[in-house]
């Protein structure tokens, strides 16, 4: 009997596996359909644009003990809230995950070899380190990595939960790369630094020192001002301040009326630079309030906050900027 038991558990396993395989698959597809025509936010670098100097990827250093990433299935995108508005970002787990399946791509091209069927079961992580436990063979013909970073799209579609709606939209940007072997090649050093894997702390440096640039040098800020995605954004933060009967939507001393407060402060022009000038005042506003307090736990959240704000209005503004950014010699050390 128990011989007849386990070889019925056995067989259950391998059919929940081929399953998840085959959802994994025919969801995956849908969702590089949708990449594939929704690219207009996306900045396309050719091989001649690119420096020749090329720093490896360094693989990570091995911290807890590695487990399959089906471990973590829903688990590496968090909700975001602010006001009414709603929307999903990459934990610091999922971050790190999609960071480590990244390097691990670029360093087997790097080295010319290419594990052709990697399944989710094959991927192993930890909170620091990505491991990739299938077979790697001499790749012959490179064009064959364009089938490998279709199939991660796949597999990162369903650590995500798989419902299109649930994957961050800035990742979904990051994403479109994976499309093609030469765009992910040609863009891999942005890749592996792409906004989508950033936490505020990091967008906060960020936003501080563009608008250090456009205060202090002049042409960094035609840059900017060329390059910066077009909006329009001052009715769109009107609206996170009020509901729809005119009323503040927010409670006395929270973030909302902080950032109220700056936004009428101060005259910013309705353009993507004077988002960012907008931006970068509402740090200063915050590190000035709460620096005097000495209440780093409260800075930081503060730093948080706005994060969210930045991140509820406009998910992709840096994925845009920074992907036309990137390699621009005047901007380099900024990101």
């Amino acid at each position: 009997m128990s011989g007849g038991s386990s070889s019925r558990q056995g067989g259950l396993k391998a059919l929940l596996k081929k399953n998840l395989e085959d959802n994994i698959k025919k969801d995956g597809q849908e969702f590089i359909n949708h990449l594939k025509t929704n690219r207009n936010d996306v900045h396309i670098w050719k091989e001649d644009d690119l420096e020749e100097e090329e720093a490896e990827a360094e693989a990570a250093t091995v911290a807890a003990e590695m487990q399959p990433v089906t471990q973590y299935l829903g688990l590496i995108v968090t909700p975001v809230a602010m006001g009414n508005s709603r929307g999903w970002k990459l934990s610091e787990l999922g971050a790190n995950i999609i960071r480590g399946i990244t390097t691990s791509l670029v360093n087997d091209m790097s080295h010319q070899v290419i594990r052709p069927n990697v399944s989710i079961n094959q991927i192993y992580a930890n909170d620091k380190e990505v491991e990739i436990r299938a077979e790697a063979m001499r790749c012959e013909n490179k064009s064959s990595y364009t089938k490998v970073l279709m199939n991660m799209i796949c597999i990162i579609h369903c650590l995500c939960g798989s419902k299109r709606k649930s994957i961050p939209l800035d990742l979904q940007h990051m994403m479109f790369y994976f499309t093609d072997y030469k765009l992910f090649w040609n863009n891999r050093r942005f890749l592996i630094n792409h906004p989508c894997l950033w936490n505020f702390f990091k967008v906060q440096q960020v936003i501080m020192n563009l608008r250090t640039a456009m205060k202090v040098k002049p042409t960094d800020t035609l840059i900017l001002i060329g390059l910066t995605p077009n909006i329009e954004w001052k009715d769109d933060i009107i609206r996170m301040f009020e509901n729809e009967s005119g009323q503040p939507s927010y409670q006395q001393g929270e973030f909302l009326g902080a950032a109220e407060a700056v936004f009428y402060y101060r005259t910013y022009s309705n353009t993507s630079a004077g988002f960012i000038m907008f931006l970068g005042a509402l740090y200063v506003h915050v590190y000035e309030r709460w620096s005097e307090l000495n209440k780093e736990r409260l800075m930081g959240s503060f730093v948080v906050e706005i994060g969210n704000f930045f991140y509820i209005l406009y998910p992709t503004f840096l994925c845009q900027l920074v992907s036309k950014l990137f390699y621009y010699n005047a901007f380099k050390g900024y990101f």
